[in-house]
């Protein structure tokens, strides 16, 4: 049995892939790869490996829910995730108490190392090569936005590898207003990513 490459996040659906898509077609001369609308999430606890996914979702079924929705904003577009190390362009959103809860209690549920930086909300929209960007005829990129996506279960995804960039296949979704029950907690197991 090989592990497989798991990830926590929030899925992003609604109107802000219409609002990525604007974009893109704004920024169609850098050489980047962007990502695909239904690969579009915000990473709430980072990738980490696991034989059986199924100990997981068990795991995860038992966590307590957040008492309601939470609407992500965000609020600039620029590279990332710092000067000097710049791979990505992401929109970078507002502190978030309550899904900085939510990561800490899913890293203490899971055993895992709990990251030590604080928690940025942060959507990646497209990746490059470091060594590409001497090459971008736009080194600055700080654009204003007011994006806003209300969410309401965190979602745990396996990140499959594949030649053209990695695919995220929902493995199982869990209501923030799920109060620990496994009962209304849905698992997935299906061939292709959603």
């Amino acid at each position: 049995m090989s592990s497989r490459r798991l990830f926590i996040g929030l899925k992003i659906s609604g109107k802000l892939p219409a609002e990525i898509f604007k974009l893109k077609n704004q920024y169609l001369k850098l050489p980047v790869r962007w990502l695909k609308p239904e690969n579009l999430h915000l990473t709430l606890v980072p990738p980490f490996y696991e034989d059986a996914p199924e100990k997981i979702m068990e795991k995860l079924s038992e966590v307590e829910g957040l008492a309601a929705p939470v609407k992500l904003r965000f609020h600039t577009i620029s590279y990332g995730p710092r000067p000097g190390d710049f791979r990505l362009i992401w929109a970078v959103g507002q502190e978030a108490p309550e899904l900085e809860k939510l990561k800490r209690e899913l890293e203490k549920k899971l055993k895992l190392k709990p990251e030590r930086k604080n928690f940025l909300p942060h959507l990646t929209l497209a990746r490059f090569r470091p060594e590409n960007f001497s090459g971008f005829k736009i080194k600055n990129l700080q654009e204003r936005i007011d994006w806003a996506e209300p969410v309401s279960e965190f979602i745990l995804f396996e990140s499959v590898l594949k030649p053209g960039g990695a695919e995220y296949k929902i493995l199982y979704k869990k209501s923030f207003l799920d109060s620990g029950s496994s009962a209304s907690a849905r698992r997935r197991e299906t061939g292709r990513p959603e």
